[in-house]
């Protein structure tokens, strides 16, 4: 994953075309979260001996969410895919959380829109949750009580 990353890196210092330049640079992004992914991965054990520690400091949200739309979309192109991203305006831009594993999930499930959607479009939708559409059939202790400034975001 290494090679990839530093080979990509090279070849963007390489005359390119704008085409060309946007696919290495998404190679790239990718392989920059896929080498997290990984690390992630080998550092599993930390989640199963319950020491794993949510890495927190100030996230741009929208930055984020346009990130990862932007990670998705060669994707959904090659399957003739339109997708769209749409903030509510509640939404804040920034928050207080853990970037790195806000990234990971959200790729994960607009990794899977795309890849589980066979023809039409995919649209993301991301707002502030309401307290009473965090109602399900889950336990009242499942979701931690809000305070002041705290927010659930939701991402359809």
């Amino acid at each position: 994953m290494h090679a990839i990353i530093a080979l990509s890196s090279l070849l963007l210092e390489t005359e390119l075309t704008p085409e060309q330049r946007v696919m290495i640079e998404t190679v790239l992004k990718s392989s920059n979260v896929l080498a997290a992914l990984i690390n992630d991965v080998l550092d599993l054990s930390r989640l199963e001996d319950g020491s794993l520690e949510l890495e927190m400091g100030k996230i741009n949200l929208h930055g984020v969410l346009g990130e990862v739309i932007e990670l998705i979309k060669p994707i959904a192109s090659v399957k003739k895919l339109p997708i769209t991203l749409i903030l509510a305006p509640d939404l804040p831009t920034h928050a207080i959380g853990d970037e790195k594993r806000l990234m990971q999930t959200l790729l994960n499930v607009v990794g899977n829109a795309v890849k589980y959607t066979k023809e039409g479009y995919v649209s993301i939708r991301a707002s502030v949750a309401k307290p009473e559409s965090l109602q399900d059939w889950r336990p009242p202790e499942f979701y931690p009580a809000s305070s002041d400034g705290h927010f659930y975001i939701r991402v359809q």
